[in-house]
């Protein structure tokens, strides 16, 4: 019996972690605020990606934004 119960524990923890982000997600989204970023980096990373397509790439996108009290981030 003991060990049927450990799964079920570890699923259940799980599900409670992925509802709890799920929610914090949700509720960034209506109490967050909206703000404007401006891209300040492109910088292309390795070589070409060889799955799938040819001619794909990872990119490094660096971005800065300011904050109310008038900070650069």
């Amino acid at each position: 019996m003991r060990r049927n119960r450990i799964p079920r524990i570890l699923l259940t923890i799980l599900g409670a972690a992925l509802i709890a982000m799920g929610v914090g997600n949700l509720a960034l989204g209506v109490v967050g605020e909206r703000g404007t970023a401006v891209v300040t980096s492109i910088r292309r990373q390795g070589g070409e990606i060889t799955a799938g397509q040819s001619g794909r790439y990872l990119y490094q996108i660096g971005y800065s934004f300011r904050l109310p009290e008038g900070a650069m981030v």
